[in-house]
Formats: structure tokens, C-alpha cells, sequence
């Protein structure tokens, strides 16, 4: 599947808000990435059919987002 970046994130979009929960073992990081108006950046991703829902996301403010999101983008 071919993409432009530009097609998820606009390209007046450059800061992005980083929100770090936790690190695991391997020293990566575990929280949010948002744009500075509030998108998410996981929710962009998957709704474009770039990423699918981790389990990890479960529990998580907008976890029914993002599986209404990846649903729709199965059909």
C-alpha cells in the first residue's frame, strides 16, 4: 500500500505533543502522540489503514475509537 504523509498528517502539521506513561524493558516509550490541535496520531494512523490496535490499548480513553476505526477501515 502506497502513501503519502501528507495524506495522514497534513503538512502544516510539524509539533506534536509527546506523552510518555511508562517505558518497558526495551527502553520504548508508552503513552500518546498528538498533534498540537489535539489529534491523535494513533487514531490518524489507523483509521488510514497504516496501524492496527494493540492489545496494550485496551482500557485506554479512546480504545473504542480505534477499534470503530480499524473496524471500518477492514470493510
Amino acid at each position: 500500500r502506497s502513501f503519502s504523509s501528507g495524506s495522514v498528517f497534513p503538512q502544516s502539521t510539524r509539533d506534536v505533543i509527546v506523552e510518555v506513561e511508562n517505558m518497558d524493558r526495551g527502553g520504548n516509550f508508552i503513552g500518546r502522540l498528538s498533534t498540537v490541535d489535539g489529534q491523535s496520531a494513533a487514531f490518524m494512523l489507523v483509521q488510514a489503514g497504516l496501524a492496527k490496535v494493540h492489545e496494550s490499548a485496551y482500557g485506554t480513553p479512546n480504545y473504542k475509537q480505534l477499534m470503530d476505526a480499524e473496524e471500518k477501515c477492514r470493510k
